[in-house]
């Protein structure tokens, strides 16, 4: 299986459930909001190095795709 570079989370509640569910022993918030409301955050204790969470409400049809693009653009 080919490990994940990245989680998306959309929703308050679903990224409460997801991120107790993990082993993930602490996250650091990364360069503020990515979009309006859209957090990005560095983890630690899992296999999952970065964790995007956005709430419900926020955001458009193209969100997704922007964070995608900026993802790619910091691996290299």
């Amino acid at each position: 299986a080919m490990p994940l570079a990245a989680l998306y989370i959309t929703g308050g509640e679903t990224a409460s459930q997801i991120l107790h569910a993990l082993p993930i022993k602490w996250l650091r918030i990364l360069d503020g909001e990515q979009e309006p409301g859209l957090v990005l955050a560095q983890t630690e204790g899992g296999n999952i190095p970065l964790i995007a969470v956005k709430p419900g409400g926020f955001g458009d049809a193209e969100t997704l795709i922007r964070l995608d693009t900026f993802l790619r653009k910091r691996e290299v």
